[in-house]
C-alpha cells in the first residue's frame, strides 16, 4: 500500500479484512445478490431477486497465506487456479464443485444441517442482506436528492458472512457482467431477465405502481 502512495490513482476505499469468515469445508466464500433500482417521478423502488449464488475460493482458508486463490472468490481469479478441486463432506450430499459455485438452495440446506435444522437463510441471513441494501440505496438517493423519472438500473451486490452469521456488504457492482459460467448462473440470469422485462414493461405500459412478480421482492420508502 505504501509503495503505491505516490502514484496517480483514482480514489479508493480501504476495508477492514473479515478475519473470521464463515467457512464451508474450510473454504471462504461470498454471495452475489442481484437487485434492480427503479425510479419514477415520486418514488424509488428496489427489487431484490429471490435467488443468488455463492462463489468459493479454490484453496483452504488461512490468515497466514496471502495467496489470491485463498482470499479472492472472483471467477476471473479462480478460473486460473488449476489446483482447485471438488470437495466432498463425509455423510453429506453437499459439496463444493470445481466450478466453485453453489446455489442459494444448497447453501440453505447446508446452513440447516449445521444448525439443528433451523431455516437460518430466511431467519437471519437474507433479512440482513435486504436491510443493508435498503439502507444503502436510501442513503445514496437521499444524498443525490433527485430521481430520474422512469428509469431503472441493475446491480450486483457482494456479501460476506462471518462465523457469527453477521452479514457484511463488500461492494456493489454497477451493470455487472451477466456471463453465465455454470448451470446455476444460467438459470438465475434467465429468470432475472424475464422478470425485469415484466416489471418494466408493466410500468411503462400502464403507468401505474409496480407490482411484485413471482421471484422479485420489492420494498420502497413507504415500508
Amino acid at each position: 500500500m505504501t509503495d503505491n502512495a505516490d502514484k496517480d490513482y483514482f480514489p479508493v476505499m480501504v476495508q477492514k479484512y473479515i478475519e473470521k469468515p464463515l467457512l464451508i469445508h474450510n473454504r471462504k466464500f461470498d454471495i452475489r445478490q442481484w437487485f434492480m433500482i427503479h425510479q419514477t417521478e415520486n418514488s424509488l423502488d428496489v427489487y431484490i431477486y429471490d435467488g443468488c449464488y455463492l462463489r468459493f475460493s479454490g484453496q483452504h482458508f488461512s490468515l497466514f497465506d496471502f495467496d489470491d486463490y485463498i482470499h479472492l472468490t472472483n471467477h476471473s481469479i479462480q478460473v486460473n487456479n488449476l489446483t482447485r478441486t471438488s470437495v466432498a463432506q463425509k455423510g453429506a450430499h453437499e459439496f463444493i464443485p470445481s466450478s466453485c459455485i453453489w446455489s442459494k438452495e444448497t447453501f440453505s440446506t447446508w446452513l440447516a444441517s449445521e444448525n439443528e435444522a433451523r431455516d437460518l437463510w430466511n431467519e437471519t441471513v437474507f433479512p440482513q442482506m435486504k436491510s443493508i441494501l435498503k439502507e444503502v440505496t436510501s442513503d445514496s438517493f437521499e444524498k443525490e436528492g433527485t430521481l430520474r423519472k422512469n428509469t431503472f438500473e441493475f446491480f450486483g451486490a457482494d456479501f460476506m458472512i462471518d462465523e457469527k452469521l453477521d452479514v457484511f456488504l463488500l461492494e456493489i457492482n454497477k451493470s455487472p457482467d451477466p456471463a453465465a459460467n455454470t448451470r446455476i448462473q444460467r438459470n438465475l440470469f434467465e429468470g432475472i431477465t424475464s422478470d425485469t422485462i415484466k416489471v418494466n414493461f408493466r410500468f411503462f405500459k400502464k403507468n401505474q405502481l409496480l407490482v411484485i412478480f413471482s421471484d422479485l421482492i420489492a420494498f420502497s420508502d413507504s415500508n
